[in-house]
């Protein structure tokens, strides 16, 4: 169980940098 937890947790992590990056990139686009 911690295996699998701790793999998903890898795998999340990822995603939510790819979600902090959009984030961001909206956010600038919008400020202009």
């Amino acid at each position: 169980k911690l295996k699998s937890k701790a793999k998903l947790g890898q795998e999340s992590k990822e995603e939510y940098e790819q979600e902090e990056e959009r984030r961001a990139r909206i956010s600038s686009s919008h400020k202009e």
